[in-house]
């Protein structure tokens, strides 16, 4: 289910039907929101003494070891990740 309220210009949807038919697009939105995410975590400091009150924050660590533990799975870590056409895998060490 999608929380349209917390949709706006900056997010596209990801298609998870026909997946190799919308791959391109797909894989153009996820790295959009990666960029997304990495900005906003840039500018954003952590009050160190506070960590504890954001119950969210403890799961963070999990969910992007998660996150690149599935490129591996998957065989993603095989594509090309930079201008250099280094692979994921040998960018990633």
């Amino acid at each position: 289910m999608i929380e349209y309220d917390f949709w706006d210009s900056n997010f596209h949807s990801i298609s998870l039907y026909n997946t190799l038919e919308y791959l391109s697009s797909n894989s153009k939105n996820i790295k959009e929101l990666l960029q997304h995410m990495t900005k906003y975590i840039k500018n954003k400091s952590i009050n160190y003494s506070k960590t504890n009150d954001i119950p969210d924050l403890s799961s963070v660590g999990e969910v992007a070891w998660n996150f690149i533990s599935i490129i591996y799975e998957s065989g993603w870590d095989s594509l090309i990740a930079n201008k250099e056409n280094r692979t994921f895998r040998q960018c990633v060490t």
